[in-house]
């Protein structure tokens, strides 16, 4: 991967739910990796049922390897600027120790909170 292709600033997150001082349970998303990463959205759609639109992007976000991106799964988010993706798969390259493609999703509706 040539150097120039990683022209984006990403930030892996990962969900951590804690008390406040009053009990609440309180979600939190913190920072796990930040690094460079080349956005290549691949397909979308738009739907529009009980009259309300929204539409979904899926998007590869491909980094470099390395020992950090072993510890990510699902349950973590990628942030690019304003942009939330939700992790839908991970694909390793062929030897495991040079890229990583994270496959993401990116729904837009009018609820969309982020």
């Amino acid at each position: 991967m040539r150097a120039g292709d990683l022209r984006h600033r990403i930030r892996v997150q990962e969900k951590r739910e804690t008390k406040n001082s009053v009990g609440e349970t309180v979600t939190e998303w913190k920072d796990v990796i930040c690094c460079r990463a080349s956005i290549m959205p691949i397909s979308g759609r738009e739907n529009f049922s009980s009259e309300q639109f929204g539409s979904e992007t899926t998007t590869k976000i491909t980094v470099r390897w390395s020992k950090k991106h072993d510890s990510v799964t699902p349950k973590h988010r990628i942030v690019a600027g304003d942009r939330i993706y939700n992790i839908e798969g991970i694909v390793p390259d062929a030897t495991g120790r040079i890229n990583v493609r994270y496959l993401c999703s990116r729904a837009y509706d009018d609820r969309y909170q982020g």
